[in-house]
């Protein structure tokens, strides 16, 4: 839809961000941004199927990252924790699992959405450290966002952030995502 509208305009003011932040394809490219899937995440997968907490499970694989969704019963926290002492066993150095709403999802080594923040600057001739707002629902560790909500003046759309600077909680009290009519 972006590429349709005022795509001169628009497109290079753009950054679209996929896989966590591993894959950063401009609009003005011609091409959708892609979840492919890279042979190494087939490793990890291997790897971590060979874990008795995790042999059953088939997670989503895509370039850089892998998807855990848990079962029905399966308590997320839980899952989180096999996932990522799964990792440390299997010694798949660089690889971090992060938690969202949902999954556990697993990044490949040196893919962060820190990197969104680092092809802004660059891209748009920012000085280093400028403020820019990052919107997330995941601020507080291990979640998914936490390393981009903190940055300073982030704000959260579900679990806000211990730091009193960044990962607010923009929500009224007692709601968040969608029932707060922010999803």
């Amino acid at each position: 839809v972006l590429r349709r509208r005022r795509r001169r305009q628009l497109s290079p003011r753009f950054l679209v961000c996929v896989d966590g932040g591993g894959c950063l394809p401009a609009l003005t490219d011609g091409h959708a941004p892609q979840a492919t899937e890279g042979p190494l995440a087939h490793e990890i997968v291997a790897l971590l199927a060979q874990q008795p907490a995790l042999a059953e499970f088939k997670p989503e694989i895509r370039f850089c990252q892998l998807s855990y969704s848990p079962r029905p019963g399966d308590n997320l926290e839980v899952l989180w924790h096999e996932v990522a002492t799964a990792l440390e066993r299997v010694k798949a150095t660089g690889w971090r699992a992060f938690r969202s709403d949902h999954s556990v999802d697993v990044v490949a080594a040196g893919v962060s959405k820190t990197e969104v923040l680092r092809r802004l600057r660059v891209d748009f001739d920012l000085p280093f450290g400028a403020s820019i707002l990052c919107i997330g629902d995941q601020a507080r560790e291990p979640g998914n966002d936490a390393e981009l909500l903190a940055e300073p003046f982030s704000l959260s759309v579900g679990s806000s952030s211990a730091r009193s600077n960044a990962g607010w909680h923009l929500a009224p009290p007692g709601l968040r995502c969608g029932g707060a009519g922010l999803a």
